[in-house]
């Protein structure tokens, strides 16, 4: 459905408009319970985020503030889900993982003649390591499919040009499954540090026999790995984890479900968008 400026419309916009402020007319409505919807942004200049929105009808009538609040919430969490998922989860799921995958392979390859060099704990670490290496290399393809499903959905709302009520909850949900997915993999990582640091120390001090293809394995892991220990690249790893975790809260809040990380992200939207973005909404 395209939207249309009428003067019946343009008239309201501008009599809900303030001083030294733009306008944004959504290109686009909402369909709720058999009833079309414009949606309207004010903008200071300067300001980052929008200061005002207004809800109308397409002949240009103001619909009262409970009619509006929740059309003007499907608007919000619609696009913000949009945007991430065109923008953000486009290119997350593109990020290389060769180091991963070469991790994975040199390692499997050496293993068997190490195997008797190693203690117990030395081959857990291995273990960890693996693990890590194949949760990256499987994650990759899982959002990929998480990615196709939410373009698929934004591919529907470009098709019809309006917003319907619950598709909203369905692009939130490709966001939290990718984002547990991003956020279990830096996790994971974080918490085999030690690992690395031993399994780093073992293959450079521990040599044993071995043939001139295995022996270039052996310093390309070591290489990896010096890699994996990069003080700077730890400390992003670490901040990232903390910034997720405390997001919500405040304080650290690890997340082992994606249930988990949708129930405080939905406490926490209810919470923005009740005690804050309500407040900007100009309808009487």
């Amino acid at each position: 459905m395209k939207v249309v400026n009428t003067p019946q419309v343009q008239a309201q916009i501008e009599r809900n408009k303030r001083f030294l402020e733009r306008t944004e007319l959504y290109n686009y409505p909402a369909y709720v319970d058999g009833e079309y919807y414009y949606h309207v942004a004010y903008w200071k200049w300067g300001k980052k985020d929008a200061v005002g929105y207004l809800v109308l009808r397409p002949d240009g009538e103001v619909v009262r503030r409970k009619e509006a609040e929740p059309v003007v919430k499907l608007f919000l969490v619609h696009a913000h889900a949009g945007r991430k998922i065109k923008n953000n989860l486009a290119i997350d799921k593109d990020k290389p993982i060769e180091m991963y995958e070469q991790k994975y392979e040199f390692l499997r390859a050496l293993l068997p003649s190490y195997q008797d060099k190693m203690d117990t704990v030395l081959r857990q670490d291995a273990e960890k390591l693996i693990d890590i290496c194949k949760t990256m290399m499987e994650s990759r393809d899982q959002l990929r499919a998480i990615y196709d499903r939410g373009m698929d959905l934004l591919n529907q709302f470009f098709a019809r040009n309006y917003v319907i009520a619950g598709e909203e909850t369905a692009l939130r949900d490709v966001l939290f499954e990718s984002d547990y997915i991003l956020y279990d993999r830096i996790r994971k990582q974080v918490l085999i540090k030690d690992s690395v640091d031993r399994l780093y120390q073992f293959f450079q001090s521990n040599r044993v026999e071995l043939d001139r293809v295995q022996e270039q394995k052996r310093k390309k892991l070591s290489d990896l790995l010096s890699v994996y220990k990069d003080k700077t690249l730890r400390n992003i790893a670490d901040e990232s984890v903390k910034s997720f975790e405390t997001h919500t809260t405040g304080k650290h809040e690890s997340f082992h479900t994606v249930e988990q990380l949708r129930e405080a992200h939905e406490k926490l939207n209810r919470t923005i968008l009740e005690n804050g973005l309500m407040d900007k909404l100009r309808n009487p």
